[in-house]
């Protein structure tokens, strides 16, 4: 008879520990979400896949729900970023099984409004300030990147909202505006929270788009709206004194777009004949208002290298001049900035008118 066959025996070695089960950690365990929400945003560009988004119902609820939530989600930036390049292509009326356009303006309004709320119910500390903490973790992006995602994707539907949806919006804005310019003006050194430029520049570049819309001139002639924006420009140009040399270049890029936009609108808004009615304030009360409360002591920066002057002959300022005033002196010679400088022109011709 054929010989036996001895199966070989496998033996494991007896278990000393309970076997672990592999979980998400924190940092990995939204990969997949965020691989899918920046795969869909790519789509956007194509029609067809572009229609089947804005009818897709389930989609449209969970990236309304992440978005809202404003606690510290590294969803909630690539789920704004979606609903932001969405928003465009949003139908202006309601069609079935299609979400319009003021849908979107109630999602956009509602993150705007909830953070502007927190703001406000901050007393002690800046808001923006706070959210520093928060950001210390990559996997919790920050708050002010998503809001002027928010703001971005509202510019072109903001028209589709109502009367009081838009006016609410632009308090909200106004409000986060305010307490950006209370985060840089808290301590004579200025450490960034990543996304305050962009922020900065995005609100006020939505203020400059509609400063036509005689329905929000109220809103955009506030008294607390038109000192951070004057304050705005007078921290910005005493940037060595108080360290937002130092913030980083993109930051800074911003900053300086978000300075231009400023002095643009204010060279509308200080000329308005409603001034003295909506803001309860007259030009040279703002201005004293608006220089009152800057941390540390005011240190004007030296003309900027290539200084050129617009007007017909160059004024020497008064050592008790207004130091808006000095500063936009300062800006109409910056060769590097000719929107800003025009702006700043135009406010110092008619502040010669005024004061």
């Amino acid at each position: 008879p054929p010989p036996k066959t001895i199966e070989p025996t496998i033996t494991s070695p007896p278990l000393t520990t309970e076997p672990t089960i592999q979980t998400r950690s924190e940092n990995d365990g939204f990969q997949l979400e965020l691989a899918a929400l920046s795969f869909l945003s790519e789509t956007v560009s194509v029609e067809v896949y572009r229609s089947q988004l804005l009818e897709s119902e389930s989609l449209f609820i969970t990236t309304a729900t992440i978005c809202k939530d404003l606690k510290s989600s590294p969803l909630r930036s690539p789920a704004a970023d979606l609903f932001a390049t969405l928003a465009p292509f949003a139908p202006r009326k309601s069609a079935k099984d299609c979400f319009c356009a003021e849908a979107f303006v109630s999602i956009f309004g509602s993150m705007l409004n909830t953070a502007a709320t927190e703001c406000k119910g901050s007393q002690k500390k800046s808001r923006m300030t706070k959210i520093r903490s928060e950001n210390k973790s990559a996997s919790h992006p920050d708050l002010c990147t998503v809001l002027a995602t928010a703001v971005s994707g509202l510019e072109c539907i903001f028209d589709d909202g109502t009367a009081e949806t838009k006016g609410d919006l632009i308090t909200s804005m106004s409000t986060l505006l305010l307490e950006l310019v209370k985060a840089v003006n808290q301590k004579k050194s200025y450490f960034p929270v990543k996304g305050q430029g962009l922020l900065a520049c995005n609100i006020t570049s939505f203020f400059l788009s509609h400063l036509g819309d005689t329905q929000l001139t109220g809103k955009l002639l506030s008294h607390d709206l038109l000192i951070a924006s004057i304050r705005l420009i007078l921290l910005r140009n005493n940037a060595p004194q108080r360290g937002m040399e130092d913030i980083l270049d993109d930051e800074a890029f911003m900053w300086k777009a978000a300075e231009t936009h400023v002095l643009q609108y204010l060279s509308v808004l200080l000329r308005n004949d409603l001034l003295k009615e909506e803001s309860g304030s007259t030009l040279a009360s703002l201005l004293e208002k608006a220089e009152a409360k800057l941390t540390g002591t005011t240190k004007l920066m030296p003309p900027p290298l290539g200084k050129r002057s617009i007007e017909s002959e160059e004024q020497e300022s008064s050592p008790l001049e207004s130091e808006f005033i000095q500063v936009l002196r300062i800006i109409v010679g910056d060769a590097t900035n000719s929107a800003g400088s025009v702006a700043a022109s135009r406010l110092l011709r008619w502040i010669s008118f005024t004061l």
